[in-house]
C-alpha cells in the first residue's frame, strides 16, 4: 500500500479509492478517506463495490449498473463498452445437430461465458467449460474445451453462424445475458469439432452426440485442456 499523502494533501470531502486485480475481478481493494480525513482500508467483493460507489454523487464518476443473473465478473468503460463473464451450472438442455428438426437433449458441463461488447455490440465470444462450482472460480481455475460443435479448440471462440446475435444492439450489461439460451438452442454441425481432441473419445460429433444424448449428466472426464486459465484468459478479452 503507498504511504499516506500529507494531512495538507487530505481531500475535503468523501473519496473512494478503488484497486481492482483483473487476475481475479471479484474482490476490490478500496481505501475510503472520509470528510474529515479519516481512512480505511479494506478487501470487498465486486458486488459491495458496486453498492458502495452508488452512494457518491460526484460528477466525474460513471454510473455502473448491477450485474445480470449468472455474471461472475465485469470489466467496465461505458455502457456500450465493456468485458462480462458468465457462469451457467451443468445442465441438460435442447439442442439440434445440423437442422432445426433434430432436436436432441444433452447433457452440458459447467460452462464460463465470456463477452467483449463494443458500441453496443458483440466483438468477441467465448466460452469454456469448468470443473469446479461456481463459488470456487478465480483466477487459476483451469479452462477446458467446450465438447460440442460451434465453438473453436483452444480459443473457445464461439461461431454464431447466420444468428443474428452478433448484430444485435445491446442498452447495457444486463442485456448480454438473454443470449445464453440461444447458444444452448442453436444449431450445431461437425465444422468445428474435433474428434480426438474436442473430447478425450475418439468419436465423430454424430457418434458422440448419439452417446451422450443417452446420459443426464456430464462426464468431466471427458473434457480436454485448453491449457488456459480463467484469469488470464478475462484479462486480455
Amino acid at each position: 500500500m503507498a504511504k499516506s499523502k500529507k494531512k495538507s494533501e487530505t481531500p475535503s470531502c468523501e473519496s473512494l479509492i478503488a484497486k481492482i486485480n483483473l487476475d481475479d475481478a471479484r474482490f476490490v481493494e478500496t481505501l475510503y478517506v472520509g470528510p474529515n480525513g479519516e481512512k480505511m482500508n479494506k478487501f470487498i467483493t465486486f458486488e459491495a463495490y458496486l453498492n458502495a460507489i452508488s452512494a457518491f454523487r460526484d460528477s466525474d464518476m460513471i454510473d455502473i449498473p448491477r450485474l445480470p443473473d449468472k455474471a461472475l465478473d465485469l470489466r467496465y468503460a461505458a455502457a456500450d463498452d465493456f468485458c462480462i463473464s458468465f457462469f451457467v451450472d451443468a445442465q441438460v438442455a435442447d439442442t439440434a445437430y445440423l437442422k432445426v428438426e433434430n432436436c436432441v437433449q444433452l447433457p452440458f458441463p459447467n460452462l464460463v461465458f465470456m463477452f467483449r461488447v463494443k458500441k453496443g455490440k458483440h466483438s468477441e465470444s467465448k466460452v469454456f467449460a469448468v470443473k469446479d462450482g461456481r463459488n470456487k472460480i478465480d483466477a487459476n481455475t483451469p479452462l477446458f474445451n467446450y465438447p460440442y460443435g460451434n465453438v473453436y479448440l483452444g480459443s473457445g471462440k464461439i461461431c454464431w453462424g447466420n444468428s443474428r446475435i452478433t448484430s444485435m444492439n445491446y442498452k447495457g450489461v444486463r442485456d448480454t445475458g438473454i443470449v445464453l439460451p440461444s447458444f444452448y438452442s442453436a444449431v450445431t454441425n461437425d465444422d468445428l469439432y474435433q474428434h480426438g481432441a474436442t473430447v478425450s473419445k475418439d468419436l465423430e460429433l454424430c457418434e458422440f452426440i448419439e452417446k451422450m444424448s443417452k446420459k443426464r449428466k456430464f462426464d468431466n472426464a471427458l473434457l480436454t485442456s485448453t491449457g488456459k486459465t480463467y484469469g488470464k484468459e478475462f484479462a486480455v478479452l
